[in-house]
């Protein structure tokens, strides 16, 4: 598993950056339950056992016209939902970590849209519980923001993004829940389930062909 430094060094040796900087704040980074629409009512999902759905990782009030990379992990509590897949949103969109674990460098650099915002990947899921359900965004393992994987000594226990024009330029992020440096619950999925007809693995297949 890689880090954005490993990545950003990477970078460097292909000659595209030419030294290391870390710069505190890089926006905000959470998910949202519409690819167009971030605001508190698309950060709650209704959903019924055994029918897919997308979530979006999105950066708002970025601080940066392009992204390079970036880095962090969700998980579901309780863990009633598989994730299937993550599908990037730009050329070369590599995950060096895993399907809940991100460590993200992207070929090409994915610019940021007028009003700041960003939409990385869509992850799609699949629900099987009962349950009301939280999903906590965090960062990710292993972390540049962990001081032994990243040389500035910092210590920073969130999502972080490397600045698309110059990526050896590392910044932090803020959660959209309005946490900073802590992982927190970013969206949910509601606790009244109303009952539909599930659809099988096939049927779930079918949104890759």
């Amino acid at each position: 598993m890689k880090s954005l430094w490993i990545i950003a060094c990477v970078l460097l040796l292909a000659g595209v950056a030419t030294a290391q900087e870390w710069i505190w704040y890089g926006g905000q980074m959470g998910v949202y339950f519409s690819e167009t629409e971030f605001n508190p009512a698309t950060t709650n999902l209704d959903t019924s056992p055994g029918v897919p759905f997308y979530f979006y990782i999105v950066l708002r009030d970025a601080q940066v016209a392009t992204v390079g990379g970036y880095e962090c992990s969700f998980e579901y509590v309780p863990a009633e939902v598989f994730v299937l897949a993550v599908i990037g949103r730009t050329e070369g969109f590599i995950n060096f970590g895993t399907i809940q674990n991100h460590l993200v460098g992207f070929g090409e650099p994915l610019p940021v849209d007028g009003n700041g915002d960003a939409v990385f990947c869509d992850v799609l899921n699949l629900y099987l519980g009962s349950d009301p359900v939280d999903l906590v965004m965090g960062p990710s393992d292993p972390s540049t923001g962990d001081p032994d994987h990243n040389p500035w000594g910092y210590t920073w226990n969130g999502p972080l993004i490397g600045d698309g024009i110059d990526p050896d330029i590392l910044l932090c992020c803020h959660l959209t829940s309005g946490a900073a440096g802590y992982p927190d619950v970013v969206a949910t999925l509601n606790a009244l389930v109303v009952a539909t007809e599930s659809q099988t693995l096939t049927q779930v297949r079918r949104l890759f062909d």
